[in-house]
């Protein structure tokens, strides 16, 4: 063989070698997964440390809901139970605070790969609302962010919540506690007790007995019976329910309900004042302002007094004991200026008049022994320039139109000559008087008892304007 065959073959042995080297792919995969490893380690890394960060988060997340929670819930009511002046506000928010990131740190302590963190709760009193906002910061060291420089990775977040607070709230009951408020409760009552003053009226020797109920229900002088028909009512049987006694109850029922409801929002937001309306004395002709119970959140003592609500003293000589207007008047300089309700000192003020809505009339205008006329809104204007709320519930009188015990004729003749005139003016007088939606007319027990139910409830649920 020639040097140039074997030269050419072995060229062509070379460029078969080169070909086959080219065309072989199998230490591509390697090389490629090698350059590749350090980007899929690291990517992988981050995505576990990624994932740790959110883990992080999401404890650090609930912590300051439950934080936030706290926060609102604890100023609301450490507000509640102070007199809500500035320096008890400022303190209550402090100490819900502390309270509320103590609660944060702990729910965070257990956490493991993390750094730091980081818990801030700030409350804040807007009107009656109360905002409190916990916001944090977390962060975790990384596994494998090193290798592309992140040594530790961050996260932020925040939660908000908040309560409502009742408005302070001061009531004050001024009850007329007149001896027509000794009449029967309901007209089955009235029938019952006509009956049984007539009967013992005729026992005692009265031939020309009527009935009276009306202006001759106390022991006066010359009187036909030795017994009030307050006792004569007790006594009886069944006992005969009185328009005092559903007084008594109604008033004792609202001291009741707010006190569950105090007790059930753990406020002291609400408070409540006793006073009665009458005679000074027995047998006396000038007027008293009774209190009862002063201006308090006590409502054992508030029962307590409640529960001596009874009928006032009376004239013995048959002048009346009706007195409104001048006690009223008295009453208003008890009041301050009705406020907002975000404070004790600005509470917003209400005053419920319960009454009958006719007054005795005294002085040179009187020309008989009783002399009667209809209630004077005039004083209600003054409670109204105050920003007084006025509710007036108006306890009409059920007179008896037919004798029970014969079926004639029977409207006594003293409702006549004292009531029945000025009938049509008590009630526009007394809607006069009242704020508007704040009258009410209860002709007997239930209604007297439902209608300052609905204007108790009307006291912690009116709408105020806010900006």
């Amino acid at each position: 063989m020639s040097p140039r065959s074997a030269l050419w073959r072995s060229c062509r042995g070379v460029g078969r070698s080169v070909a086959a080297y080219r065309s072989d792919r199998r230490g591509n995969i390697a090389l490629l997964f090698g350059l590749l490893l350090l980007p899929l380690i690291g990517t992988t890394g981050l995505a576990i440390d990624y994932g740790q960060l959110l883990t992080a988060r999401t404890t650090c997340q609930t912590a300051a809901d439950a934080a936030a929670l706290y926060a609102s819930g604890v100023a609301k009511a450490l507000i509640q139970q102070s007199d809500g002046s500035a320096a008890s506000v400022a303190s209550a928010k402090t100490e819900a605070q502390t309270r509320a990131t103590g609660l944060f740190n702990a729910h965070v302590a257990r956490m493991t790969n993390v750094i730091a963190t980081g818990g801030t709760v700030t409350v804040a009193k807007v009107g009656q609302r109360i905002d409190a906002l916990a916001t944090f910061n977390v962060a975790t060291r990384t596994s494998f962010g090193g290798i592309f420089g992140v040594r530790s990775m961050n996260a932020s977040g925040s939660a908000k919540s908040s309560a409502s607070m009742p408005l302070y709230t001061d009531l004050y009951m001024a009850l007329d506690v007149s001896q027509s408020m000794g009449l029967a409760s309901t007209t089955a009552g009235a029938k019952s007790l006509f009956t049984l003053i007539k009967t013992m009226e005729r026992n005692a020797g009265n031939s020309g007995a009527t009935g009276c109920v009306f202006g001759c229900h106390v022991v006066q002088t010359g009187s036909r019976l030795a017994s009030s028909y307050q006792s004569i009512a007790g006594s009886a049987v069944p006992p005969i329910t009185l328009r005092i006694d559903v007084l008594r109850n109604a008033v004792n029922k609202t001291i009741s309900t707010a006190q569950s409801d105090a007790l059930a929002a753990g406020t002291s937001n609400y408070r409540i004042a006793l006073y009665t309306t009458g005679l000074s004395s027995a047998n006396g002709t000038t007027y008293s302002l009774n209190q009862l119970a002063a201006l308090s959140s006590n409502w054992n003592g508030l029962s307590a007094a409640a529960a001596n609500i009874d009928l006032g003293p009376n004239n013995g000589g048959g002048t009346g004991d009706s007195y409104l207007k001048e006690p009223l008047t008295d009453l208003l300089t008890k009041i301050p200026t009705s406020g907002d309700g975000t404070s004790q000192a600005t509470s917003r003020a209400y005053v419920i008049i319960i009454t009958d809505g006719l007054r005795d009339v005294k002085g040179s205008s009187c020309t008989s022994g009783h002399c009667t006329a209809a209630f004077d809104p005039a004083v209600c204007q003054s409670y109204k320039n105050k920003n007084i709320t006025v509710g007036v519930i108006y306890t009409t009188y059920l007179p008896i139109l037919a004798d029970p015990t014969t079926g004639s004729s029977a409207l006594d003749g003293n409702y006549q000559s004292l009531v029945q005139p000025y009938v049509s003016q008590i009630a526009p007088n007394l809607q006069a008087c009242s704020s508007p939606g704040w009258y009410a007319e209860a002709s007997d027990g239930p209604s007297i008892d439902a209608a300052l139910a609905k204007m108790f409830g009307q006291t912690t649920m009116q709408p105020q304007i806010t900006n």
